[in-house]
């Protein structure tokens, strides 16, 4: 086996290893008008998004924050 084939699937093997172990608890909050998931970690939210019935209802911790921010500003 190649010896960067072997790193590469050495490396994706560690991501998936450590993105399981992650404390990653989701948590239900209200995104504008609709009601979303909230996850801490980007990679479930992104695994989420693949699956079209449950776009645009997972979002990140980050997204979660910039919208509350941004209701508070225009208050």
């Amino acid at each position: 086996m190649n010896s960067k084939l072997a790193s590469l699937l050495f490396a994706i093997a560690v991501i998936a290893g450590t993105s399981n172990s992650l404390k990653a608890d989701p948590f239900v909050a209200r995104h504008g008008n609709r009601q979303v998931v909230v996850h801490r970690n980007p990679i479930p939210v992104f695994l989420h998004r693949a699956v079209p019935p449950n776009y645009g209802r997972h979002v990140t911790l980050r997204e979660y924050k910039a919208s509350q921010r941004s209701q508070n500003i225009g208050r």
